[in-house]
């Protein structure tokens, strides 16, 4: 009977024993998979490859920038592009500092680091050197990216405020959108973050020294603050260029007769009284930078920084699909006011424009939009309009590159995500 109680008990051990171990194994097994699930969360999550995807884009549209940041891996492990805690965006960078610094926010990044596509040599050196500019959270990140050489790739590590990790390779010989070029038929412009078709008839997005929105009503609605602007077209380095869609009032260029949008009112109104204004939100979305003062003949500008301004001449000229208005002709043109999205009824003031003279001179003057029509003296020969008559005001802006949803539709306008 003992030796029952003995075989009883000493299966109960092991039998005991057995099921611990098997326990533990599965919860050792189910912690390594919960560490696991909470680092795909972390690591190269959609969103994070998103975000980083688009200041990629930005940073490497510059050839410039390029040199730059592969000039200083010949010295160092890595380059620190963005570290928001001290200074934001390298100096050494061909960079809009404000634009740059806004963008980095938006995306939610902390530090922006690159280096080579093979990380060897940076995995080894994390290992042995005490880099206060890495920390071990990123360190950990890093020590479990394949370390493979891609030809011709430099690569990108973002750290994200959020704790959140990604990693992108990046061409680092010809990167980016760059400048736009023309599309081919049936390709797209992109709006913020949204493929839009090129056309070359009728309403829609088409491609005019730049991706440029034509016709009666296409739809190219964006909402700010509740209430509605358009787009006007996208520059280079993909921002967007908007126009508000109902006016803020009727406004001289300037009080004291001047045609220098430099130091005229409106310029001062604009940039002061009006920017100042607009919710925090908005203003963090807009993009200090040139405005072109413009020229009607030919695509040479000059330009004047400011945060607000207005439409120019060209700009409108530009948004007819009528084939019959032109850059070389819609001084007086009443074309341009056909399949023109930006026509509006009564005087719309512009931005003062370089216009030829006779005898090869220019003069800057101010141009108006009466009822669609680009007024100024007679062609080849304008005089200066009286720039203290009061027209209707359509603040133009520029917005950064951002995550747009909706359709840009009037119904279902694009909005900042």
């Amino acid at each position: 009977m003992k030796n029952n109680k003995g075989f009883l008990l000493a299966e109960s051990l092991v039998v005991s024993t057995f099921v611990i171990t098997v326990l533990l194994f599965l919860f050792v097994q189910f912690q390594n998979l919960m560490t696991t699930y909470k680092n795909n969360m972390k690591y190269n999550s959609p969103k994070a490859l998103y975000s980083l995807g688009t200041v990629s884009n930005y940073l490497s549209s510059d050839p410039n920038n390029l040199t730059v940041l592969n000039n200083n891996l010949n010295s160092q492990k890595y380059f620190l592009v963005y570290d928001k805690a001290n200074g934001g965006c390298s100096t050494l960078l061909s960079l809009d500092q404000s634009y740059c610094n806004t963008l980095f926010e938006d995306a939610d990044i902390s530090k922006l680091y690159y280096t080579k596509s093979d990380l060897t040599e940076l995995k080894n050196y994390i290992k042995s050197n005490d880099d206060s500019n890495i920390n071990q959270k990123t360190r950990d990140f890093i020590k479990r990216l394949s370390a493979d050489e891609i030809e011709n790739k430099g690569r990108f590590i973002a750290e994200f405020s959020s704790g959140d990790y990604a990693t992108m390779a990046i061409n680092n010989t010809s990167v980016g959108p760059g400048p736009i070029t023309p599309p081919a038929p049936g390709s797209q412009c992109v709006v913020g973050t949204i493929p839009v078709p090129v056309v070359t008839t009728g309403d829609g997005m088409y491609y005019d020294n730049g991706c440029v929105y034509k016709g009666g009503n296409p739809d190219n609605y964006v909402e700010l603050n509740g209430e509605l602007w358009r787009i006007v077209s996208i520059n280079p380095d993909a921002t967007l260029n908007i126009i508000k869609q109902t006016s803020i009032g009727k406004m001289p260029f300037d009080s004291g007769r001047s045609n220098d949008w430099k130091v005229s009112s409106i310029n001062n109104y604009l940039n002061n009284t009006y920017f100042n204004s607009l919710p925090i939100n908005i203003k963090n979305k807009l993009v200090n930078r040139e405005f072109s003062t413009g020229y009607l003949y030919h695509e040479s500008e000059e330009t004047s920084t400011s945060k607000v301004g207005l439409i120019s001449a060209l700009e409108y000229a530009k948004a007819s699909a009528d084939t019959n208005c032109r850059k070389d002709n819609y001084l007086l043109n009443t074309n341009c006011a056909n399949q023109n999205w930006l026509f509006k009824n009564g005087y719309t003031l512009t931005r003062n424009d370089q216009v030829p003279k006779k005898g090869g001179q220019t003069a800057v003057i101010v141009l108006r939009i009466k009822n669609g029509e680009v007024i100024s003296g007679t062609p080849g020969n304008p005089t200066a309009n009286d720039v203290s008559s009061y027209d209707e005001i359509y603040p133009v802006m520029i917005l950064t590159q951002t995550v747009l949803t909706g359709e840009g539709t009037e119904t279902n306008p694009y909005k900042i995500a």
